[in-house]
């Protein structure tokens, strides 16, 4: 099921061009980072029944951690596939500007023709 859900999310990512495109993408990406951090929340507000001293240290780490899980699973691998698709960059130029950028760099491969084509 997830298999088909991420097949449908990089399809329909790849098969986007243009500047419509890209406000499409960052608003999706926007959202889905929103959708997927609110199940995390329990996770980070666990932390607050720590002792005060390891509150900071802890409660960060763990927000850095669905943060960057986040960031990985929705930008950084989809985006990295969908360059591939396009023929557009490096698989790693992809992944780390969608670990970095997020719905930013989900927005500007969405944008871009595929390589080849006419624009």
């Amino acid at each position: 099921m997830i298999g088909r859900l991420h097949d449908g999310y990089v399809s329909r990512l790849a098969a986007d061009r243009g500047a419509l495109a890209f406000v499409k993408w960052f608003a999706i990406g926007l959202f889905l980072q929103v959708l997927l951090l609110i199940p995390l929340l329990p996770l980070m507000l666990a932390t607050l029944k720590l002792r005060e001293d390891l509150q900071p240290l802890v409660g960060s780490a763990v927000f850095f951690a669905c943060f960057l899980t986040v960031r990985v699973f929705a930008f950084a691998i989809p985006s990295a596939e969908a360059g591939a698709i396009k023929r557009r960059g490096s698989r790693w130029l992809w992944l780390s500007a969608g670990v970095v950028f997020g719905m930013f760099a989900l927005g500007v491969v969405a944008a871009l023709a595929p390589e080849g084509s006419k624009a």
